[in-house]
């Protein structure tokens, strides 16, 4: 973001270096997870072990796991954040970022360096240099896929340079990133009975992928196997007419799949008191035939929870 304001007052600014940026909207997916985890984290006081595995999946590369696994350390002192704040940083820097190519289109005879990496799992190479592409006689680099740590990255070359283009698109991925990780896909019918079950407090057919081994995770409470889980629910929703829409549904790989929905609530003794609240599911899966979830984390809200608690 830096690398996007500094340069706007060349009188102050003889060069700027961008690495690991972008000026893009987030991706739906990227939207999801963090409306999911911004929550999350919020109804924490201290952060949960969870996070430090989030950050050593999103900055940790297969070089690094390869060749410098003792600098993954770093990613354990996420633990000794706030989450708290660490959930108002999600909100802003990822959920409310904007898209910023035209104000960096702006940028004039400053020179500015803009640095991709091949294993960067948060900004891909094609997103990087559309960045780069929206500042007049900037220069985008490189650095190569899992490489041994003797070979030097590619040399950094002005992109009105014809030979050996630097930063190369990859076909196919310009609206959208981690489309290897995750597909919309419509909402499979286990999906459905499983809100009906939850709306109606009748659970036979849609608790069915659930077991006495499954763990539910709903804020902070942790609720283990299926007969607990029908407990919480009525306990919850007994007192409320409920409906749940599903808005969105996501696969992905190792058995996860996210859902974004919204549910509409009020008392059964004030019906005509309704709120909206949006909600997250995030399902892992033991098996798909037929389907068994291992375990299933919910966020919900914001809500006007005195309206209906």
């Amino acid at each position: 973001m830096l690398a996007g304001v500094f340069p706007e007052y060349p009188q102050r600014t003889t060069a700027a270096i961008g690495i690991n940026c972008t000026a893009s909207l987030p991706t739906t997916l990227e939207s999801i997870w963090a409306t999911a985890l911004s929550p999350f984290l919020s109804l924490h006081a201290k952060m949960p072990p969870l996070a430090a595995k989030a950050a050593r999946a999103a900055f940790a590369g297969p070089t690094a796991e390869a060749t410098n696994p003792h600098s993954l350390e770093f990613t354990n002192f996420v633990l000794n954040d706030d989450p708290k704040s660490v959930a108002r940083a999600l909100r802003s820097i990822l959920i409310g970022r904007k898209d910023e190519h035209r104000r960096l289109n702006t940028i004039r005879n400053v020179p500015v360096l803009i640095i991709a990496d091949e294993e960067d799992s948060q900004f891909p190479v094609h997103v990087v240099r559309k960045m780069a592409d929206a500042i007049e006689g900037s220069t985008c680099s490189s650095t190569p896929l899992t490489s041994p740590p003797a070979r030097t990255p590619k040399t950094s070359t002005p992109r009105s340079t014809p030979s050996s283009p630097p930063c190369p698109l990859q076909p196919d991925q310009e609206s959208t990133t981690m489309t290897d990780n995750a597909q919309a896909t419509a909402v499979p019918g286990w999906v459905l009975k499983f809100m009906d079950a939850i709306d109606t407090l009748e659970f036979s057919e849609g608790f069915a992928p659930l077991t006495e081994d499954t763990d539910m995770f709903f804020g902070t409470a942790h609720i283990h196997g299926v007969e607990a889980i029908k407990e919480f629910f009525v306990k919850i929703d007994a007192p409320l007419n409920i409906t749940h829409e599903v808005l969105e549904f996501w696969t992905a790989g190792d058995g996860v799949r996210l859902l974004r929905g919204e549910a509409t609530m009020a008392r059964k003794s004030e019906p005509d008191q309704a709120v909206r609240a949006p909600f997250m599911h995030i399902f892992y899966l033991d098996q798909e035939e037929p389907v068994r979830i291992r375990t299933l984390r919910i966020t919900a809200g914001p809500l006007q929870t005195d309206a209906v608690m």
